[in-house]
């Protein structure tokens, strides 16, 4: 579903400003525009736009949370994410396209309770990263996550696929 036409699905969160929202509750200094992934239409691989995903950032704690104490560093990786809602018992391959200019970059894509990642990258060519797994008997929803847990590189992500597996 692509409701505002800007190419990407409109149910993958954190290419909005919910979460850095919730994230400025309880970070001081927080750069409120650079914490949510952004389409680039500059690096495509397959269609018309790709998600940035920013290296990490790091803040410091401004209230007593789950985080933390008052004052504790935290670090926040960009990442964008869905629900999926499958059949129960069913066994899919999640695959995503992952660009960096810097070789040393990382991207982890976690789905179903399982989780890859790629920690090499030949600057500037697409690379496929997959996971496979599966739905439980009693439950028919998970959660796909790709994060950028790089400190200094950037990473874009394209062309999600999802089909079952035999």
């Amino acid at each position: 579903l692509d409701r505002n036409g800007d190419g990407s699905p409109d149910s993958w969160w954190n290419l909005d400003k919910t979460m850095p929202h919730i994230l400025h509750r309880l970070v001081q200094d927080a750069d409120l525009p650079s914490l949510p992934a952004t389409l680039d239409a500059t690096r495509a691989h397959g269609g018309r736009v790709s998600a940035q995903l920013h290296p990490v950032r790091k803040f410091v704690t401004s209230i007593t949370s789950y985080y933390g104490s008052k004052g504790k560093d935290v670090e926040y990786p960009c990442s964008i994410g869905q629900y999926l809602y499958l059949p129960p018992a069913t066994r899919c391959t999640l695959t995503v396209y992952c660009l960096s200019d810097a070789a040393n970059a990382r991207v982890t894509l976690a789905a179903g309770g399982q989780r890859v990642e790629c920690t090499s990258f030949t600057p500037g060519e697409w690379k496929p990263l997959s996971v496979t797994f599966e739905t439980t008997a009693a439950n028919d929803a998970c959660t796909a996550v790709i994060t950028n847990p790089s400190p200094e590189a950037t990473v874009w992500v394209d062309d999600i696929s999802l089909v079952r597996a035999p």
